[in-house]
Order: C-alpha cells, then structure tokens, then sequence
C-alpha cells in the first residue's frame, strides 16, 4: 500500500504540464525547452497525493502536517521561480535597450529600429517590441500599445511604461528617442546590477534560514538515534498527533515568514 501511494504520488507530481506553451515556442522559433524541463509538479493534485500518503504513514495529524509543508514547499517554489523569472526578464530588456540605442544612434528609424531588435530578443519581449514597431510604422499610438502590454506583462510592465513615455516624450517635445531611451537603460542596468548584488549577499541568510527549517526534522532524527522513539509517540498517540499538526504549522508559519523577510529586502 505505501508503496503504491509513492509510485501514485511520484507519477502526478511528474504528470506534464498541460499548456501549449512548447508549441507555441516551437512555432515562433524559439529554441526548445530540454527534456526534463516539460514536466512540472501539478500542485492541486500534489498536496492531496502528499497528503494521503502522510495518512497511510502517520494518521490523521500526518496527512495534515504533510499536506501543509507540501503546500509551503510548492510555494516557496513558485516564489523562486518568479523571482528568477523577474531577473530574467529584467535583463533581456535592459540587453534590448541598449541594442535600440545603438540602432537608433547609427541612424536607424525608430521603427526599424525596434522591429531589428525584436527578432533577436527572447520570446515574451518578441511580442511587445514587435507590436511597438508595427504601431510606429502605422502611424498609431505607441504608447497606448506599450501600456496594453505592460498591463498584461507584471514582470516588465514599469519598464515598458518607461519606454512608452520616452517614446511619447519624444513624439511630442522633439527630443532624441536615443538619448531617453539610454536614459532609461542606464536606470534599468543599475537596478538589475543593485539586485544581483543583494541576491549574492543574501545567500547566507537564505541558507541560515533552511537550515533551521530543517532542525525539528534532524531533532526527531537524533531522538530515535538516542531511543527515545519520538516518531512512536507522535504516530500512535492523540497527543503526538497533536503536537505533529501543531509542529508543521510552525514550520510553515516559519519558512514563509523567513521567505517574506529575504523578499522584502530584495525587493526593497
């Protein structure tokens, strides 16, 4: 039985995602995605899975304490991954500022220049840029087009807005599109510069603080090394199932109040 609740567990928690986001990279050219990169945790059916298999091993209290830090990793998960995502996108824009900048200062129309860029930058920025040069070369609205995509895109809507009204500055009072938009560069380049830097340095806090997540885990682990069989009196006693619920909750409540204090100085 449990070990077909593993093998159940282990094949949802690696069942592919259902999107059709690789066709699509495939269809705009972008390079494909490796192997083992298609297949994410499906988190509504993880949770439960986690969680009744902590049933079948350690009751009631054991389905809930492994619900709940199963809940608190994939979380923390998706909190990373935004993150790196952020990053991410943070400096493919600032890499395609600067391209249009170079563009712009060796005479390229601003349209141009904008669509040239766009056909090397990376797929979710492809969009926008494309856009941005199809409306300049239509006579359109460029920044409303910008703002319509910094709406639908949170991880470089303020840096598109930026670009927007560079633009729109430029339209309207007759200043070079070059110099606003190295203007806008520079502030992004420090920016991403300032957040690698305060990544690196909190390294060691993010390390302290798994690390003191993991010690209720390694104490349970030096109790049945002594014989004093905590794993007994947590699993076969009311008591025990208490004490095993209260227990995950704290960790919980501890890693996302680790994860929140480490977010609010990067973000800061």
């Amino acid at each position: 039985m449990v070990a077909a609740a593993l093998l159940l567990a282990l094949g949802i928690s690696l069942w592919p995602n259902p999107s059709a986001r690789p066709r699509l990279a495939a269809l705009f050219g972008a390079p494909p995605r490796s192997r083992w990169s298609r297949f994410r945790p499906n988190a509504t059916l993880l949770v439960p899975v986690v969680g009744a298999f902590g049933v079948l091993l350690a009751g009631v209290g054991g389905g809930i304490a492994f619900a709940a830090l199963a809940w608190t990793g994939v979380r923390q998960l998706r909190r990373h991954r935004f993150e790196r995502r952020q990053r991410s996108a943070a400096c493919g824009l600032a890499e395609a500022l600067e391209l249009i900048v170079g563009e712009l200062r060796s005479g390229a129309h601003p349209a141009s220049a904008v669509a040239n860029v766009a056909a090397d930058a990376d797929p979710e920025a492809q969009k926008a840029l494309q856009a941005i040069a199809s409306t300049a070369r239509l006579g359109g609205d460029v920044r409303a087009a910008v703002d319509h995509f910094a709406l639908e895109d949170p991880l470089r809507g303020p840096v598109l807005k930026q670009f927007g009204e560079a633009w729109s500055t430029a339209e309207n009072h007759g200043v070079p599109l070059a110099e606003l938009l190295e203007a806008v560069h520079r502030d992004l380049s420090q920016r991403v510069r300032f957040a690698h830097q305060v990544e690196a340095r909190m390294a060691g806090p993010r390390a302290t603080a798994g690390v003191l997540a993991c010690l209720p885990v390694v104490g349970l682990l030096l109790g049945e090394a002594m014989g004093a069989a905590p794993l007994a009196v947590l699993v076969r006693t009311g008591f025990g199932q208490v004490l095993l619920v209260v227990g995950s909750a704290l960790m919980c409540a501890g890693v996302a109040w680790s994860a929140r204090l480490v977010s609010r100085v990067v973000t800061a």
